[in-house]
């Protein structure tokens, strides 16, 4: 059975069209997918406002990260799954799931090397992967399935890192 998670927007330091987490509880959100454009377009990840946000809801969080040491700050800061950068090297994103197995994987050219790695979560756009994953978040049209996750009002502008 599919899911539905809304989306919000983080840039500089604040939800997009939103106060506060508060705001968001109100609205009887529990879970979202966090697009964090401070880290992706500035390289500056707002683990402050992870944190803030852990306390009300469990979020995977769409910052793209690319080493190890912001995927651990991601988690410590609260993020219940990170989807990392789709320019990893294979070698990198073995690594990450060293670390964790709450790695999302947005580049479906590696998903085979990904689940052999022990890799779970996979994000696509409007299609299913060939492989089984526990968790496929969709950010295309919605679709119905076992373990997918259609995320809601997903930001256009980031659609082309799901590859």
């Amino acid at each position: 059975m599919s899911v539905h998670i809304p989306s919000v927007v983080i840039r500089r330091k604040e939800i997009v069209g939103r106060k506060t987490a508060y705001d968001l509880m109100k609205e009887g959100i529990e879970e979202l997918m966090v697009c964090d454009l401070d880290s992706i377009i500035d390289g500056k990840t707002n683990f402050k406002l992870y944190n803030e946000l852990s306390k009300f809801f469990e979020f995977t969080v769409f910052n793209l990260i690319y080493t190890v040491g912001d995927l651990v700050d991601s988690f410590v800061a609260g993020a219940s799954k990170v989807v990392v950068s789709p320019d990893l090297t294979a070698d990198r994103l073995v690594s990450f799931l060293e670390i964790s197995q709450n790695v999302v994987d947005p580049n479906s050219s590696r998903f085979s090397i990904f689940q052999k790695s022990g890799g779970k979560y996979v994000m696509v756009s409007g299609r299913m992967p060939y492989q089984n994953f526990s968790g496929v978040y969709n950010i295309g049209p919605s679709m119905g399935g076992d373990n997918t996750i259609n995320v809601d009002n997903f930001p256009s502008e980031l659609n082309h890192f799901i590859t």
